[in-house]
């Protein structure tokens, strides 16, 4: 366990804190993640400014899915901190580097293009893009060096162990290698659709029991709490990905919860049966901010209940967070060396 995530259990977000306000918040997140039968839920919030939180199923891991592109967007901004890549820098990619899934590039782009590395970072947030988060990814140094600042960063219980073209071969238990000249969307899509049904369900089966690429909602949270306290990156770098998270397309997961015109920086992520989860800074009505994380998963695909549950942890945290913080908590801390 990082010293970061042991704060956040010794600040209360494991178990039921003293503050009676607290405490009732509590009990309604776990009433809430117990009320759609099916459904593995698991919350944590922590306020940015004195670090006392709450949790239901805090501890249990679940896998990221997209929201794996913000720990990745961390470090890649931190690469162009240290000066090591540059956010002007022009990248092209081709046929055989476009996703299936999320985002508008490879539809866009069905030849591949040249973009800047900011503009991929910016679809890979705002969008979710997959082609953009690999792309952004391996201008990170690959998922090892991800791992490695995370580990700097005392958020090292956060997984970072494959690209989003990785997930897919995974989860459908496609093996071997790729056809001449690689993987293209057509030539994957294919060989999906020719794969055995009983061999599909295996595959999600391993892919379900895999601890890759997961992490708990209170290590999420925590990130989270971080980067709103500026000690993951510098001011203008922590503005600009905040900014990129409140532009986040998906609106009916913890913004839903929330009065209209809240703005909330929010990542979410969804695999099939396996995520549906939101993660992000709440604000509250007197500026205080709570870094909530709510994930969720199921035996089956069922994206309309889970969003449910994500939009009333987000109102039940808005409506039941104490008036009044405790105080400023502990310091800022000075950011890690690279």
């Amino acid at each position: 366990m990082s010293a970061l995530l042991a704060l956040a259990l010794a600040a209360g977000a494991a178990v039921a804190p003293p503050d009676s306000a607290l405490a009732a918040l509590q009990r309604e997140l776990a009433a809430i993640a117990r009320s759609e039968p099916g459904l593995e839920v698991g919350v944590a919030a922590i306020e940015v400014e004195s670090g006392r939180g709450v949790s239901t199923n805090g501890e249990t891991r679940f896998f990221l899915a997209s929201v794996v592109k913000l720990p990745i967007a961390v470090a890649f901004l931190r690469r162009v901190e240290a000066g090591s890549v540059d956010l002007d820098r022009a990248v092209t990619f081709g046929p055989t580097d476009l996703r299936l899934g999320a985002g508008p590039l490879a539809e866009r782009y069905p030849r591949g293009a040249t973009l800047t590395a900011g503009e991929l970072l910016e679809t890979m947030i705002v969008d979710s893009d997959n082609t953009a988060s690999d792309l952004i990814l391996g201008l990170a140094g690959g998922p090892a060096a991800v791992s490695d600042t995370l580990r700097v960063l005392g958020l090292g219980e956060i997984r970072v162990d494959r690209p989003e073209g990785a997930f897919l071969l995974d989860y459908y238990g496609i093996d071997g290698p790729p056809p001449d000249g690689g993987w293209t969307r057509g030539a994957l899509t294919a060989r999906i659709a020719a794969l055995p049904s009983a061999r599909q369900a295996e595959a999600a089966r391993r892919f379900r029991a895999d601890t890759r690429d997961a992490a708990s909602p209170l290590a999420v949270a925590s990130l989270l709490r971080e980067l709103a306290r500026g000690a993951l990156l510098a001011a203008d770098d922590t503005e600009r990905l905040l900014a990129l998270m409140t532009r986040g397309r998906i609106r009916d997961r913890l913004p839903a919860g929330l009065p209209p015109g809240a703005e909330v920086p929010h990542k979410t992520g969804s695999w099939s049966a396996e995520a549906v989860h939101d993660v992000g800074l709440l604000p509250l009505p007197d500026g205080r901010r709570v870094a909530v994380a709510v994930f969720v998963r199921s035996k089956r695909r069922d994206e309309a209940r889970a969003t449910r549950v994500i939009a009333r942890a987000a109102r039940a945290v808005f409506d039941g967070w104490p008036g009044e913080s405790l105080g400023p908590g502990e310091p800022t801390p000075q950011r890690p060396n690279q």
